[in-house]
């Protein structure tokens, strides 16, 4: 991510995330939404850590 600040790409990824849950909710599947809403909280969380310190 050189050219772009590294919270651009959590910030997107979570935002698409969250639409995807949202969508799921409005479908009645509860279950699906907190699948994706977990494995977006997963994701989060392995792609911060991969932040190199200097951009954080």
């Amino acid at each position: 991510m050189p050219t772009e600040k590294p919270f651009m790409k959590l910030y997107f990824h979570l935002f698409n995330t969250i639409t995807d849950a949202l969508r799921a909710l409005e479908e009645n599947d509860s279950a699906r939404a907190a699948q994706i809403l977990i494995s977006a909280q997963q994701w989060g969380e392995d792609a911060y850590l991969e932040i190199p310190d200097e951009d954080a």
